[in-house]
């Protein structure tokens, strides 16, 4: 699994908006998808992609989506995307 976003790191005036990407490779059926805030664990989407307002309080914060199999429910990877942010 993988998640892609944008360069690190984020310059915001806390109104910017960052979508991240969260890819599976070579899974068969297909996936779910669930993204996390992290340290909290608070789920906050359930698709592939995840658009969401950066603000100075994400700092040194990270996002993390879960893949799993919709068939096997102990096949799952993750991955986490760290937030960096610049206050402009």
């Amino acid at each position: 699994v993988t998640v892609t976003g944008p360069p690190s790191p984020v310059d915001t005036d806390g109104q910017k908006q960052v979508t991240l990407t969260c890819t599976a490779y070579n899974v068969n059926p297909s996936v779910t998808y669930q993204w996390r805030r992290l340290p909290s664990n608070t789920v906050v989407g359930t698709e592939m992609t995840f658009t969401f307002t950066v603000t100075s309080q994400d700092d040194e914060k990270e996002v993390q989506c879960t893949a799993a199999n919709s068939e096997y429910s102990d096949l799952q990877a993750q991955n986490t995307f760290p937030l960096n942010i610049d206050c402009e």
